[in-house]
């Protein structure tokens, strides 16, 4: 159920904005099962998997990490990024399934104009 909401409210979201999935950069803060399934739907819709920047407890999930979980592997990006500030600037769509009160208002106006 989450994954089907959530797509369905990203891909309006995109179409609202005048770009396509597999062009944005999406930022999904948390890494649990329903974080997981969001996203691997999303790319089934056509979102780019190196183009997902999936964050946990310890920052960005990235290939430099020796404490990823076969799940957390699959969203494992090769890059320099490691805080949801490095991130979030520049990105299209958001996504939170952590806690409560993760997401500064500051972060927001760091993210894509449209």
């Amino acid at each position: 159920g989450t994954a089907i909401v959530t797509a369905a409210g990203m891909l309006n979201a995109i179409e609202l904005q005048g770009k396509k999935l597999e062009d944005s950069t999406i930022v999904c803060l948390g890494a649990g099962a329903a974080a997981v399934a969001c996203m691997e739907l999303l790319i089934k819709c056509g979102a780019m998997r190196e183009k997902i920047y999936m964050l946990d407890r310890k920052g960005v999930i990235h290939t430099r990490r020796d404490d990823l979980n076969e799940y957390k592997q699959l969203f494992a990006n090769n890059t320099d990024k490691r805080t949801l500030e490095d991130v979030i600037e520049g990105a299209d769509l958001f996504l939170g399934v952590s806690g409560p009160n993760l997401l500064p208002a500051e972060a927001l106006k760091l993210m894509a104009d449209k």
